[in-house]
């Protein structure tokens, strides 16, 4: 496949994928649908946040954490300023951004050893989590796409060794939202597992130090009003996921944010551990995605950030499957997207409260297991063959 051809199919499919999440939202909401039809609440943040400069407007616009995130707001405030309007200039900017965050996934994974077709079938994956990209064709006033770009890039710069557009990007990263701190450890763990202790720390200090003063100045210049405090907030979301841990929470946070991408990822015994060996810095940005959940009532659409570490092992996965039982890509990838489309289109998304309170979806249950029980039965009955783990 020559490199243009590959480039223009990424392309493509990339826009396909986007033209299909904003066709199914589309079908029960309508084209650029109005706030009020999102039963949702924190997008009303940013709307109000784009109707002045940042630091300014009413007090919803100032409530933290949400007037931290000054980026997306800002664009459409100067958008609105050529004329365009509020709803339509999110509408824009979100799905560029989703637009380039299907395109950055697509170059994270060539760049892992994935093969070209591998990519693609990486690519339909992603595109088909709900958290990742049907959630802000829905909710779309929110500032998460361009996150999502900014450290699924700054995993492929830190895995190529390119510091330099990392340095460069990050200080508009840190405009974006703050869960761009979590490319930070996986600078350090990545780092240090490549070379030594000492380049890992001065590595880590040079993009702290590009990263974490905007994040403070922001602070000091916004004079945030009202917001839940983050021990209040931990205590409370602790204390909830707990109390609904088996009827929802569990599954919320495994089979139903990430579907056919967890027993893919652990087809084989050792894929865990070897995962945790091998890839610490991939380990700590699942680890740390997850313990996001103890501070925000969001679920699905935290764990999205842990994407670069999960889809490549989910690949690695789909690998072993593939070569293991002899078959080709073509057939294992359409049976991987499948059970993922089916996941997609049974994942509610236009309820109140789903965004944390997803119930827990008894088909999709009984489906992922039986794929992944019968891809487990599978590989042992064949027995142990070596497998290329790059990716």
């Amino acid at each position: 496949m020559s490199k243009p051809y590959e480039t223009g199919l990424a392309i493509a499919v990339a826009g396909l994928l986007i033209a299909v999440n904003v066709a199914f939202v589309s079908s029960s909401l309508g084209f650029v649908h109005k706030p009020k039809r999102c039963l949702e609440t924190d997008h009303y943040h940013y709307i109000a946040m784009a109707a002045a400069p940042p630091g300014q407007g009413s007090e919803r616009a100032r409530e933290a954490p949400f007037c931290y995130r000054v980026f997306v707001p800002g664009l459409v405030y100067l958008l609105g300023l050529m004329g365009l309007s509020a709803n339509a200039a999110f509408y824009l900017l979100t799905n560029a951004f989703l637009f380039a965050f299907l395109l950055a996934f697509y170059a994270l994974l060539r760049l892992g050893g994935a093969t070209a077709p591998e990519s693609l079938v990486g690519l339909v994956l992603v595109a088909l989590v709900p958290g990742a990209v049907r959630w802000y064709e829905y909710q779309y006033w929110m500032p998460d796409p361009p996150c999502l770009v900014s450290l699924t890039l700054a995993v492929g710069w830190a895995r190529t060794g390119r510091e330099r557009p990392l340095l460069a990007m990050s200080p508009v990263a840190a405009l974006v939202r703050e869960t761009y701190v979590l490319i930070l450890p996986y600078v350090f763990l990545r780092t240090w597992r490549h070379g030594s202790f000492r380049p890992a720390v001065l590595a880590t200090a040079r993009l702290a130090l590009a990263t974490l003063p905007v994040l403070v100045l922001l602070r000091l210049a916004i004079p945030a009003s009202g917001g839940v405090g983050f021990v209040a907030a931990a205590r409370e979301m602790v204390a909830f996921r707990v109390r609904h841990l088996w009827e929802n929470q569990l599954y919320f946070a495994t089979l139903g944010s990430f579907g056919v991408l967890l027993p893919l990822s652990f087809l084989r015994p050792t894929g865990l551990v070897g995962f945790v060996r091998r890839q610490p810095e991939d380990a700590a940005l699942v680890a740390l995605s997850y313990a996001s959940l103890a501070f925000a009532n969001n679920t699905d659409r935290l764990l999205a950030y842990a994407l670069p570490a999960i889809v490549p092992a989910a690949l690695r996965g789909m690998r072993a499957f593939k070569e293991v039982v002899g078959m080709g890509l073509l057939p294992v990838a359409a049976l991987a997207v499948g059970l993922q489309a089916f996941f997609y289109w049974r994942t509610p998304f236009h309820e109140t409260g789903v965004s944390i309170y997803q119930p827990t979806n008894l088909p999709v249950t009984f489906v992922m297991v039986a794929f992944w029980l019968g891809g487990v039965a599978l590989l042992r009955r064949r027995g142990p063959r070596p497998i290329r783990e790059a990716i």
